[in-house]
């Protein structure tokens, strides 16, 4: 293990030295980070196998912190350096979220490959400086394997997100204690919320922590308490409890709630919806990829999980699996797809499914060419609205939304 502890020994010393002629400038700190990561190469030398072991030394590991900030499955502090951090974090199934930081630095993996997205939002109200909302729009998509890496700069200026493919993918993270500067480390929930869930009071915490210890063993109490914790509470403490209630309500209990709300907060509340939904998108398709060890299946939900455009999926599909037509192949995932062993793509109504799925991945919008390209497939509609109609159901399925809408 001496080898491991003298790469990062090495490349501590690197990073502190070149920080320390800046005068500790944390705008400098990504920049001469990430180039030090880059020329060091760690990704050469440092096995799954070396790092796991370095990990579990008892004697050489650096005291470790940030528990609360449940980043890594686990995360493990190598160096402590004057105001910086290395660490390797292991990854499993862990969703990151679009986040940013309050800190600066570089990425690096180590082993396995993720899907790195960044974000700009254009804000368009903010209600305090932890709840903002505005458009999340998608800057890029890539694909990175080992040994790529990327800056991390602090604040707005890196919004992004990176999904982990692999089991077990490593990375390396060398970052600042905190950037005085960088604000609140939001995170952002598609299509138009910005928000640091941190920032929550002690006691809005626990109102809603309890909320969902009374819905789990006693509903009689839990509606009552939900009225009393949404006319006292906030607009952030509303939503929140909306985006959780999600996960564990029906449709029917959700509305209940929503209406509520609306009661309280009022038209207040439109612009967070949206997110709401998109919540369900999320949990389906992670429920989904959780329920496969189909790699390519898992690999093609985390891409409907992670990127929200067609060109972009699309495009990593062909950089992953080169030398098949990307569209054919996404077709041939979705048939795949089961839910409780049954398909999720009725046997009976499959062939013209995945016809109109095709001609919609492939990015035909035309209703009169796609009924054209359905009919030299000998697939007809006995009027137009029927193929509206179909159009519609499709469209409106949200975990396919990235590649139909």
């Amino acid at each position: 293990m001496t080898m491991v502890w003298d790469e990062i020994e090495r490349l501590g010393r690197r990073i502190g030295e070149a920080w320390a002629r800046t005068s500790r400038d944390e705008a400098a700190f990504a920049a001469l980070s990430h180039e030090a990561v880059t020329r060091a190469e760690p990704w050469r030398t440092l096995s799954v196998e070396a790092l796991a072991e370095a990990a579990l030394e008892h004697d050489r590991v650096p005291v470790q912190t940030r528990f609360s900030e449940q980043f890594g499955e686990p995360s493990v502090v190598l160096f402590r350096g004057e105001s910086f951090t290395i660490e390797v974090l292991f990854w499993v199934d862990g969703l990151v979220s679009i986040h940013q930081h309050r800190f600066s630095g570089a990425f690096c993996v180590l082993a396995g490959s993720s899907i790195h997205c960044r974000y700009r939002f254009a804000e368009a109200r903010r209600v305090n400086a932890w709840l903002r909302l505005g458009a999340l729009e998608l800057a890029h998509a890539e694909l990175l394997a080992r040994g790529a890496v990327r800056p991390i700069p602090s604040g707005p200026d890196l919004i992004h997100s990176t999904f982990h493919l692999d089991r077990p993918t490593i990375t390396l993270v060398v970052r600042t204690d905190a950037d005085i500067e960088s604000g609140a480390q939001l995170e952002y929930r598609r299509p138009s919320v910005a928000i640091d869930p941190r920032a929550l009071t002690p006691q809005q915490q626990k109102r809603l922590e309890l909320l969902q210890t009374l819905r789990a063993v006693r509903s009689d109490l839990y509606w009552p308490m939900v009225e009393r914790v949404l006319a006292q509470g906030d607009l952030a403490e509303a939503y929140l409890l909306l985006h959780e209630s999600r996960a564990s309500l029906d449709d029917a209990g959700c509305q209940r709630i929503l209406a509520l709300a609306r009661d309280v907060h009022g038209e207040a509340l439109d612009g967070f919806v949206p997110s709401l939904a998109d919540g369900d998108r999320v949990r389906s398709a992670m429920w989904l990829r959780r329920a496969t060890d189909d790699d390519e299946l898992r690999f093609f939900l985390a891409l409907l999980l992670q990127v929200p455009s067609r060109a972009a999926i699309l495009e990593m599909v062909g950089e992953r699996y080169p030398g098949v037509d990307p569209v054919e192949r996404v077709v041939a995932w979705v048939e795949r797809i089961e839910v409780d062993g049954a398909p999720l793509i009725e046997r009976a109504a499959a062939a013209r499914w995945l016809a109109l799925f095709r001609e919609l991945v492939g990015g035909r919008t035309d209703r009169a060419e796609i009924k054209a390209a359905l009919a030299a497939r000998g697939l007809s509609y006995r009027n137009d609205f029927e193929l509206y109609s179909e159009l519609t159901a499709l469209r409106e399925i949200p975990l396919f939304a990235a590649l139909t809408c």
